[in-house]
């Protein structure tokens, strides 16, 4: 294999990962907490945006008029020390709408892993209350959909033929997680 392939496969194995783990667990609950945090981050991202153009386009605004107003001035060298102020205000507040919008994607995105954080921890906690290896009758005894019964799977054994009403069935097996 060259290397060329190799790293190929490797940057595609790397990109597949985290869908492949996601993927095996089939958790609602789960899926739903993550599904709200991803919610949750582009409405924030959308807020974000349109206040950042808003800002933008007011502080345009406010610099259009004010440049309108400064013309009433007429001495020449006052008018454009006015003028030369009021593009310095101006390109330093839209530096700081700039930077107070990066501040804003960084949070949001440190509050989304943070959130898919705590929603792979409530997951790991559900997990842990799966009685795995304990004896069970069915999946009801093994908390599911995180854990089933291996009765299910069709490691069942039955003492009496079925239907037989008068016989108990004998059946069980151990909690697994899925």
């Amino acid at each position: 294999m060259t290397r060329r392939n190799a790293l190929s496969t490797l940057l595609l194995s790397l990109l597949l990962l985290p869908a492949a783990a996601l993927a095996r667990n089939s958790d609602p609950d789960l899926r739903h907490c993550q599904q709200s945090a991803m919610n949750n981050r582009e409405n924030r991202f959308i807020d974000a945006t349109r206040n950042y153009h808003i800002n933008w386009y007011n502080l345009l605004q406010e610099r259009r008029q004010r440049f309108f107003d400064s013309w009433g001035i007429e001495n020449d060298r006052d008018r454009q020390n006015i003028q030369r102020d009021i593009d310095k205000d101006v390109r330093n507040r839209l530096r700081e709408n700039d930077n107070n919008f990066r501040n804003d994607q960084k949070n949001i995105s440190n509050d989304f892993r943070n959130d898919d954080r705590s929603c792979q921890d409530q997951y790991k906690q559900r997990l842990k209350d799966v009685p795995v290896g304990l004896i069970c009758y069915s999946n009801n005894d093994c908390r599911p959909p995180l854990g089933y019964c291996t009765t299910e799977t069709g490691e069942c054994k039955q003492s009496c033929r079925p239907g037989n009403d008068f016989c108990v069935q004998v059946c069980s097996g151990k909690c697994r997680l899925r």
